[in-house]
């Protein structure tokens, strides 16, 4: 009796021992890339793909540059892997933020970050190794009710440029429109037409990848838009002004106690300025006759409002207190 009950306890023991030393195998995770998340410079995007059957539970990962320093870290908030996922780092407060492609050591931690999992040696570039990034521009109804309309949509650049433009039809068993348009890094506004309305709740957005901006529309609203960056942080600005032309229509903006400061470095008049919420909502229009200007934004709310120059080589994001 003694025996037997030996022998059951040894072989618990044993059974434990194993589930604990197991170990999920790295081999069948393929990542990716490693890179900028599309709409924040201030994360990193992980896409990874899992070939096997182990789920990889609690995952975090950890991205290291060539000294060992910690670039970014995942908040853990899914159970597992599965066959796709993204996985989204934020950069740690004191990093120091390679602006080229670097030797780097990724870390995949699981349970809550218990145990390290697996480790992988690269060469990471946080930039897109591609001249553009697919963007898919959309429309859906989120409305309990049918929408029978179309929509145009039209993508500028910061000089209002048109880029990409389209029309979104909706009827009775359609009720979401989609387009693709490739972009390289940089400032965006994102415009849809609102007809007058039709019922519905429509909802207008733009994605690259699982990442995503989106936004109800007003119907009858007219001209609507969404302001974006795209990897912004990999916009060559360097290269821009090297460019006379461009070097000088650029602006100087900067912000203090709710007033937007504004000067044109060639002392030429800076023209018109365009202040957008994130909403994509002018909230305020300014031409300025001199090369140096003012705009009181103490009565809206503070956050972040994008400053839009038809003169200037690029729109900017300012911090209004």
């Amino acid at each position: 009796m003694t025996s037997t009950l030996k022998c059951t306890l040894v072989g618990v023991a044993l059974t434990f021992a194993t589930a604990v030393i197991s170990q999920p195998i790295c081999s069948d995770l393929d990542i990716i890339s490693v890179t900028y998340a599309p709409f924040s410079d201030t994360v990193v995007q992980v896409v990874v793909e899992n070939n096997g059957s182990d789920i990889f539970d609690y995952p975090g990962f950890i991205l290291f540059d060539q000294n060992g320093d910690t670039l970014a870290k995942e908040v853990v908030n899914t159970f597992g892997i599965g066959a796709s996922s993204v996985h989204l780092l934020n950069f740690h407060p004191n990093a120091n933020i390679p602006t080229g492609p670097f030797m780097a050591t990724l870390e995949l931690w699981t349970g809550f970050y218990q145990l390290l999992a697996c480790t992988w040696n690269m060469t990471v570039d946080l930039c897109p190794a591609d001249t553009c990034t697919n963007v898919t521009v959309t429309i859906v109804n989120f409305g309990s009710a049918l929408i029978n309309s179309s929509f145009d949509w039209m993508i500028t650049d910061t000089l209002s440029n048109n880029l990409a433009s389209g029309t979104f039809f909706m009827a009775d068993t359609v009720q979401f429109d989609f387009d693709d348009v490739c972009l390289p890094p940089g400032d965006y506004l994102y415009w849809v037409d609102s007809p007058q309305p039709t019922g519905g709740q429509p909802y207008f957005g733009i994605s690259a990848g699982l990442s995503n901006y989106s936004m109800p529309l007003i119907q009858g609203g007219g001209n609507q838009s969404i302001p974006f960056t795209l990897f912004g942080a990999c916009t060559d600005i360097t290269q821009n002004l090297n460019d006379p032309a461009i070097a000088q229509e650029a602006l100087v903006m900067s912000s203090e106690n709710g007033i937007l400061y504004v000067s044109r470095i060639d002392g030429q008049q800076i023209g018109l300025i365009e202040v957008f919420d994130l909403k994509g909502r002018m909230v305020l229009s300014k031409d300025l006759a001199s090369p140096n200007g003012t705009l009181d934004l103490r009565e809206h709310a503070s956050g972040t409002y994008v400053v839009r120059s038809r003169t200037a080589y690029r729109s900017q994001r300012i911090m209004i207190e």
